[in-house]
């Protein structure tokens, strides 16, 4: 053992920074157990996500602090999944049931056992057999744990204090202990300290006796909220696909959803074969019959997940609820501004870290690319494209110092021209076309958020700005064109709190003015997605914090209707 005299930090939330401590290192697992599956197999899982970190109630209304309170069996068995952040895990709970000696409650939390606690009685080895045993030995010891603060990054890391007469009595006033905190797809908690991890053998169980109320995505539920996914509208169903889970570490989700707006019915589609990253970009667009999805292929460096060099096309059909998927053209690094043109995909410009001025073309039905002659765009990063019905207009990017670029690619005269370049630049926007005009909104623009929109005319190849927004200007949020009006919610400002917005507003490009929607309701969020169905705009996913830690929004959507300006709020369901 190392015993250190430190100063405790004051960039950890909670945490005192006017006294000294003693900490001392005991480098060995406070916790370890094993989540054992429905088969009988075990595993252990590397720690990788956020997690909520706001304070929660110790116990559930109804649950005494004994360890004679019922455990009912919601029969779902262990499934070890990859982790994920999204359920407030009530890291204060661990304590109180530590401090109150009860049992059930501790097993529903952190699962039966074995724990090995080598500080609790460093006489001994340390190895209890079960939750039970454990926590006789603290009650023996008159241990008891204190929240000591907290740490932002991912996992989620509380810093916990240990008092007792056996430290005491050797001189340690009090031992300190991190223990990192997140949860698997399966809604399993998991508990680290040191190399060690613990996970409940049943994922609902803790759900089931300490959340009765919660109004999110559960573990009963077979819809994983998330993040930065993608979603498109097909005429009788929004398709929800991929995103992440609230890590930058966690994999890519392969899931998606299908949601019926008529019926209010979700369906869960099949697996993707690849798992694509939203980062540093993610398109799809809905061809009429199938939904395409681009992204790029993460790869593993050390402990952490990055994207790599490997780009992919993955077409999706509602009808076979099977997917296909081919390789980007050798040698293209960017997936840029992506566009359908009613028969071909055409894919230009750079992403981030990725400036590009090239520009292909996928046949989904032959499944092959054809490069598209000199673009006569700049080498930028960020760019963005839309269809006009003649032409594929690419907008945007950023290319040092701050210039950016615009062109239109013809498919019948496969050709290019270059338009008049915005006014300033922006990457990482978002477009829509209205019939007459191009609007752009949102993006990165330097030290803070237009609270304009940029229009631009293909006609007179003239660019103009719209009247003043009445919500606060954001980026990460959504919008969607209505067919006379540019709607848009959420999102969050980028040189702001973090904190996202819950405001949303419809443009009216032939008044140039601004009706402000009614509250959603729906959390303020960023990173979600927007979907409009023809009638109505369909939110669903997102973050709740923007910054660090992520905190993702639960699984719920709400949609909203102009022509009643009402929301509507829809819970997916087994």
């Amino acid at each position: 053992m190392q015993q250190e005299i430190d100063s405790v930090g004051s960039g950890h939330s909670g945490r005192s920074n006017t006294c000294q401590r003693l900490w001392l290192y005991a480098g060995v697992a406070l916790i370890a157990v094993a989540c054992t599956s429905g088969a009988g197999t075990s595993s252990t899982v590397t720690a990788t996500s956020t997690t909520d970190n706001s304070p929660a109630s110790t116990v559930a209304p109804g649950i005494a602090s004994s360890s004679t309170v019922a455990q009912p069996d919601p029969g779902v068995a262990c499934v070890p999944g990859e982790p994920r952040a999204g359920i407030d895990l009530r890291f204060e709970d661990m304590i109180s049931f530590y401090n109150g000696g009860n049992v059930s409650a501790m097993t529903a939390l952190i699962g039966e056992g074995p724990v090995i606690d080598p500080s609790l009685e460093p006489e001994t080895s340390g190895e209890y057999p079960s939750v039970a045993t454990w926590l006789e030995a603290a009650e023996r010891q008159q241990d008891r744990l204190a929240a000591d603060g907290y740490g932002f990054g991912e996992p989620f890391e509380l810093f916990v204090l240990r008092v007792n007469p056996s430290l005491e009595g050797v001189g340690i006033e009090r031992l300190a202990l991190t223990l990192r905190f997140w949860v698997n797809q399966n809604c399993e908690v998991r508990v680290q300290a040191g190399d060690s991890v613990v996970s409940a053998p049943d994922p609902c169980l803790y759900d089931t006796l300490y959340r009765p109320d919660d109004t999110g995505v559960g573990c009963d539920s077979p819809f994983e909220p998330r993040a930065e996914h993608v979603g498109v509208w097909t005429g009788e169903e929004v398709l929800i696909y991929g995103g992440v889970t609230g890590s930058v570490s966690a994999p890519p989700l392969t899931s998606g959803l299908g949601f019926d707006p008529d019926l209010g019915s979700w369906r869960s589609l099949k697996q993707s074969p690849e798992a694509v990253s939203s980062w540093p970009t993610r398109r799809a667009i809905w061809t009429g019959t199938e939904m395409i999805v681009a992204g790029r292929i993460p790869i593993e460096d050390g402990d952490d997940l990055v994207w790599g060099d490997d780009l992919v096309l993955m077409q999706y059909s509602p009808t076979d609820d099977d997917w296909r998927v081919t390789p980007f053209p050798e040698g293209r690094r960017a997936i840029g501004g992506m566009v359908w043109t009613g028969s071909e995909v055409v894919v230009a410009g750079g992403d981030l870290h990725y400036p590009d001025d090239q520009a292909w073309a996928f046949n989904p039905t032959s499944r092959t690319w054809r490069e598209l002659p000199d673009t006569g765009l700049r080498a930028v990063e960020g760019i963005e494209g839309v269809w006009t019905g003649t032409e594929a207009i690419f907008i945007g990017g950023y290319v040092h110092p701050g210039m950016t670029t615009a062109a239109a690619y013809n498919p019948e005269l496969d050709s290019w021209r270059t338009l008049a370049e915005p006014p300033e630049w922006t990457d990482h926007h978002e477009i829509v076309w209205t019939g007459e005009q191009v609007i752009i909104y949102s993006g990165h623009t330097g030290p803070g958020h237009r609270d304009r929109l940029l229009l631009y005319d293909p006609e007179t190849d003239e660019w103009s700005d719209s009247s003043a927004m009445p919500i606060e200007p954001s980026e990460s949020l959504a919008g969607v064109w209505t067919g006379d009006q540019l709607m848009l919610w959420g999102g969050y400002a980028t040189y702001g709190t973090g904190h996202p917005n819950g405001d949303g507003a419809a443009y009216d490009p032939e008044s140039d003015t601004w009706t402000v929607l009614p509250p959603s309701p729906l959390a303020p969020r960023c990173d979600h997605s927007g979907t409009w169905t023809g009638q109505e705009l369909i939110i669903f996913g997102g973050m709740l914090t923007c910054g660090s830690p992520q905190v993702l929004a639960d699984g719920n959507a709400a949609s909203y209707d102009p022509a009643t300006e009402e929301w509507e709020l829809h819970k997916p369901g087994p």
